[in-house]
């Protein structure tokens, strides 16, 4: 006979299913998947194993009723997520402008994790340029702003010059920018190599343009 402790956690479940769905198929079958359950261990019980559900069936079934929200996944907000494709296209698109513009840069994209997701060098940059599009985008994606604005700030207010030092990953200098999507922070662009900062940011901008970001900062 099926567990008196797995009975009554697995009608708890189906009981703590949402208001709209408490009289959905998905109610009512968690709840026939109990009486299925019961009815079938009653029978083996008794010695009459005739009962032909195959076991693969069974744990389907007490997977649904364990885990009800699995059903549910379709209700969940979508996350909005910054791919690997589309990251390396918006990398080779400020990379690309900064050539038109007559610079050798280099432009890291990271995640919202600050985990670098795509890393382009040009034919030229400086092996510096690396370190610091990786930081600029870094910055951009924890401080939640442009790289740039940090800059002004710390010289605006030298109380806040320790902020430079956070970790060795941050760095306050233009030419990095949050990239939000969908109304969140997902990542970070930042670009490193043209003689000066408004030069990094043009680059970086048209990434923002190809990853249809929600602020071009511009």
């Amino acid at each position: 006979m099926i567990p008196t402790g797995l009975k009554i956690f697995t009608k708890i479940k189906c009981l703590c299913l949402p208001d709209e769905v408490f009289l959905s198929r998905e109610y009512q079958s968690c709840v026939r998947s109990i009486s299925l359950y019961n009815s079938y261990f009653q029978k083996i019980q008794q010695g009459n194993t005739a009962m032909n559900i195959k076991k693969n069936q069974l744990i389907a079934l007490l997977f649904f009723c364990l885990f009800p929200g699995a059903s549910f996944s379709k209700d969940q907000p979508a996350q909005n997520v910054l791919t690997t494709e589309l990251s390396a296209k918006a990398a080779m698109a400020a990379m690309k402008q900064c050539e038109s513009d007559g610079f050798k840069v280099s432009v890291a994209i990271v995640d919202n994790a600050g985990l670098l997701k795509v890393q382009l060098k040009a034919d030229g940059a400086g092996p510096h340029t690396l370190d610091s599009s990786r930081r600029k985008a870094y910055t951009a994606n924890s401080l939640r702003g442009p790289t740039q604005k940090f800059a002004e700030l710390i010289i605006s207010s030298p109380d806040l010059h320790s902020l430079a030092r956070m970790n060795e990953s941050i760095l306050l200098l233009g030419g990095g920018f949050p990239i939000k999507m969908g109304g969140e922070i997902v990542g970070g662009i930042g670009v490193g190599g043209a003689p000066g900062i408004k030069f990094d940011e043009v680059c970086a901008r048209e990434a923002l343009k190809v990853l249809q970001a929600d602020d071009l900062f511009e």
